[in-house]
């Protein structure tokens, strides 16, 4: 946490000229951080230009996240969540490995809203081992239930270092995938959620600003080990190392891993 604050303190004095309207926590599961680690990187965050009307985003697993936490959150600034659902079914989230129930599901949607958050998002995930169209739109039906700003909906990728490769003979085809995507659209569609990206559905107003600059093509900062950015027309990744992040900090430039030179044809 304090080498994040460092590497964000450090940024600011460099980009003073850039003004911010839209802030991201993701990767991973930020949730997990202590209130006072949390406060102390809006903190340093707050030391950039942000607009009045910043968009500022977290990613949360519904099993890392309470009311008290929510309500924290929303007092400390955070105005969009991010809630990753992944399915509506227990043997689904049991694949998935996640810690969480549909019901605890429930119940944090319930907390998000009691704290005062009305933009927020829901992730699914279709493509997973033996899922039918019964299971997917059961998902989709679900989710939408619970009157959700936005939508993300994501097909599994599998990496062979994750146990779930196993499965990945029983995973469905490419034709039955295609077919899972294009009745989400419908069906997001047909609830006022409209698709403004690959992946991304959303009511009017409340499409990710996020999610739109990378798809417009505009600039953006990430700290952070493995983080990517693309500034004064360069694209680069950080080194994924956590101890040569802790060791510099500073110097969003110093630790560049690759980096993307693009023509003007490949921008297009």
């Amino acid at each position: 946490t304090e080498a994040l604050c460092s590497a964000l303190r450090d940024a600011q004095s460099r980009v003073r000229e850039r003004r911010v309207n839209t802030v991201f926590f993701g990767g991973g599961t930020p949730s997990l951080l202590e209130n006072g680690e949390i406060k102390a990187v809006m903190d340093a965050l707050f030391a950039f230009d942000l607009t009045e009307d910043c968009e500022i985003s977290m990613e949360v697993n519904p099993a890392t996240a309470n009311e008290e936490k929510f309500a924290f959150l929303h007092s400390c600034g955070v105005n969009r969540i991010s809630l990753g659902m992944q399915a509506a079914s227990q043997r689904e989230l049991c694949l998935l490995s996640r810690r969480h129930t549909p019901e605890e599901l429930e119940e944090c949607v319930r907390a998000l809203k009691r704290a005062g958050f009305s933009n927020f998002s829901l992730d699914l995930m279709y493509g997973l081992p033996h899922q039918t169209m019964e299971d997917w739109e059961n998902s989709l039906q679900s989710a939408l239930a619970f009157e959700p700003a936005h939508l993300s909906l994501y097909a599994l990728t599998l990496s062979e270092r994750v146990p779930l490769y196993r499965e990945v003979q029983n995973l469905p085809s490419d034709e039955e995938c295609r077919a899972f995507y294009l009745r989400a659209v419908q069906i997001a569609e047909a609830h006022g959620l409209h698709q403004y990206e690959i992946s991304n559905f959303a009511r009017p107003s409340c499409s990710c600003r996020h999610n739109l600059r990378y798809w417009q093509g505009e600039e953006y900062l990430g700290f952070g080990p493995a983080a990517a950015s693309f500034y004064d027309g360069r694209r680069f990744t950080e080194s994924e190392s956590l101890s040569a992040f802790l060791q510099n900090p500073c110097g969003l430039l110093s630790r560049i891993e690759k980096e993307e030179q693009n023509s003007s044809e490949d921008a297009r």
